[in-house]
């Protein structure tokens, strides 16, 4: 009993301190107030979650690990059904959101069965990782994390990610192939973007993008612990830095900069130190490239490079075209690659390198693939879900902290999403996971059940 007077702010807590009589019926915490679940135990749900999460790390490379199928997806299908069975878990409330992403789901998937390729497992794929999961992650993610312990639980594990990028980052760069795991990392084979930090997902804009997020997650673990894990928390905050840096993804160069100096901005005790923030990150920047040979000059190419440019600018040009011509069928879900030639043009004062690539806009890709009305669906699911929480005003100082991560998450998740395809399942569904706690407030209401003391755990 002493347990559930000292930790929950919720309702349940507040009763029993009036002296509430044991078998009066007590009021379950309202998230909408800024109450924790009055559960407090970790559910095998959060832990097979948080196995999802990071197997989703190597989606689609589980054979660096010898695995012979991808354990993400599995995870975090028991989780769901966990979740559901779970006779104390709150509820959701309705939101217009959870409509429109329902139909941004049957807008595509009429758009993949009318092209005659209903049968095509990488389309299938593809619904499933830029549509239907994000969406999930948005919805199920506060009702999974709806205790402070479960959220630092994940801000733990993002912590311990990030060291272990930004450690991968340094030594693909430096060539210490006996620090990088899994070994496959180092195959130039493998993956794209071979010679830029790629990290276990074998692609650099997908590895700046996690370490740009762990960056942000780790000070938001910094800012709620002590100890140990402040200490660790802040070392993940600077290799999350060294990652992004070393994917040398410039989109994510901008990304990390502008998300940090905002959250700087409205953060009191951040914006009197802004400027000695940016000197040591100018700083172990110099000592970067000073340090790890062949730095400078791969940092230069990827300064001056133009070709990825070009590529951007013929296929939204081609995106464009398909547009016009067809504003309300589209080329069909996942056909643009397939279609391409047939649009994409040589310009008079750019080079044609490639046309086997996707539309590197992601808003011009479902227009042009789904329809003009897939596209304006698939962006109001981002208004209306992720960037509403940062017009709400927060119950209490940790919700503000996820808030503020929310922030540099989105200029994470926006810049690539405007600048590439995007296909990359962990920084999205991270995103959209962040985005979701934050909005805790806004989506959850309170359980129909109440744990009975003896389910409390203590701390």
């Amino acid at each position: 009993m002493s347990t559930i007077l000292t930790q929950g702010e919720g309702g349940l807590a507040r009763s029993l301190r009036r002296g509430a009589h044991p078998d009066a019926p007590l009021r379950a915490p309202d998230p909408a107030r800024g109450e924790d679940s009055a559960d407090t135990t970790i559910p095998l749900y959060v832990w097979c979650y948080l196995g999802g999460l990071l197997f989703n790390m190597v989606s689609g490379n589980a054979w660096m690990l010898g695995l012979p199928v991808a354990l993400d997806r599995p995870l975090f299908l028991i989780s769901l059904v966990l979740l559901v069975l779970d006779p104390y878990r709150e509820r959701w409330r309705w939101r217009w959101v959870y409509l429109v992403g329902l139909l941004t789901v049957l807008v595509t998937m009429f758009s993949w069965f009318s092209t005659g390729t209903a049968t095509d497992g990488y389309k299938m794929f593809m619904l499933v990782d830029r549509i239907i999961m994000p969406l999930l992650m948005f919805a199920v993610g506060p009702v999974i994390f709806s205790t402070r312990a479960r959220r630092i639980l994940l801000l733990k594990l993002m912590t311990v990610l990030t060291i272990y990028w930004g450690i991968t980052a340094t030594a693909e760069i430096a060539h210490l192939d006996w620090m990088v795991f899994p070994s496959a990392i180092m195959n130039p084979n493998a993956g794209i973007g071979y010679g830029r930090a790629r990290g276990p997902f074998l692609a650099s804009e997908p590895m700046g993008m996690a370490c740009a997020l762990g960056f942000f997650t780790s000070g938001l673990l910094a800012s709620m612990t002590t100890g140990r894990w402040r200490k660790l928390a802040l070392l993940a905050m600077a290799l999350g830095f060294i990652g992004d840096a070393l994917a040398m993804t410039r989109t994510l160069w901008l990304a990390l900069l502008a998300g940090s100096l905002v959250i700087g901005l409205q953060v009191p005790s951040l914006r009197r130190r802004l400027p000695l923030i940016i000197v040591a990150a100018a700083a172990a920047t110099a000592g970067a490239l000073m340090a790890i040979p062949g730095l400078l000059p791969l940092l230069v190419e990827r300064l001056t490079t133009s070709r990825s440019i070009y590529d951007r600018v013929l296929t939204n040009d081609a995106a464009m075209k398909i547009i016009e011509s067809r504003p309300f069928t589209g080329v069909g879900w996942g056909n643009f690659v397939g279609v391409n030639i047939d649009w994409v043009r040589q310009a008079d004062t750019i080079p044609l390198t490639t046309v086997t690539i996707e539309v590197h806009n992601v808003l011009l890709s479902r227009a042009a693939e789904t329809g003009i009305q897939g596209a304006v669906l698939w962006v109001l699911c981002v208004l209306m879900g992720p960037a509403a929480v940062l017009l709400s005003r927060v119950p209490h100082e940790e919700a503000r902290g996820w808030q503020l991560v929310t922030i540099g998450a989105l200029f994470v998740w926006l810049l690539p999403t405007l600048g590439s395809p995007n296909p990359y399942p962990f920084p999205n569904n991270l995103v959209w996971l962040i985005s979701g706690i934050a909005s805790r407030h806004l989506l959850v209401a309170p359980a129909l059940r109440i744990p009975l003391p003896s389910r409390q755990e203590n701390p």
